[in-house]
C-alpha cells in the first residue's frame, strides 16, 4: 500500500469511528463540542471555497490552499476527544496528500469530514 492510500485510509478510519460514534453507539457531543465543529466546519469552508475559486479562474495549485494548519489551530486548545482525533487524522492525509492529491480524492476527504460536522451541527444522527 502506498503511502497517499494509506493516509486517505487512516483518515477515513478515523471518520467511520466517529460516525459509528454518533449513529450506532449513542455518542451526543456536548454543546462545547457542538461549537467546536461549528468553529471547524467554517475552516473548512474556506479551504473548500478558496479551493472552488481557484477552480474557477483555471488555476490548479491546491497545494497554496491551506487545510491542516488552519484546522489544528481550531483545535489546538482542545482536550483530546472525537473531533481532534477527526481534525487531526484529516490533517495527516493534508500534510501527506493536498498538494498532490486529484480533485476526486480533496473533495471525497473533504466532504466526508463536513458531513459529520453538519451532522453534529444539526444534531442529526440517523446517517
Amino acid at each position: 500500500m502506498t503511502e497517499d492510500v494509506a493516509e486517505m485510509r487512516a483518515a477515513f478510519a478515523v471518520f467511520g469511528r466517529v460516525e459509528r460514534m454518533l449513529t450506532r453507539e449513542g455518542w451526543r457531543p456536548s454543546e462545547a463540542e457542538r461549537a467546536l465543529a461549528v468553529r471547524l466546519h467554517e475552516a473548512v469552508g474556506v479551504a473548500v471555497r478558496l479551493e472552488w475559486d481557484q477552480r474557477q479562474r483555471g488555476e490548479a495549485d491546491y497545494g497554496a490552499i491551506p487545510i491542516a494548519e488552519p484546522l489544528r489551530d481550531v483545535v489546538r486548545q482542545e482536550a483530546a476527544g472525537p473531533l481532534p482525533d477527526m481534525t487531526e487524522a484529516l490533517a495527516a492525509w493534508a500534510d501527506a496528500r493536498a498538494a498532490v492529491a486529484s480533485v476526486t480524492e480533496r473533495h471525497r476527504v473533504l466532504m466526508v469530514y463536513s458531513q459529520i460536522l453538519a451532522a453534529m451541527i444539526r444534531q442529526d444522527y440517523t446517517s
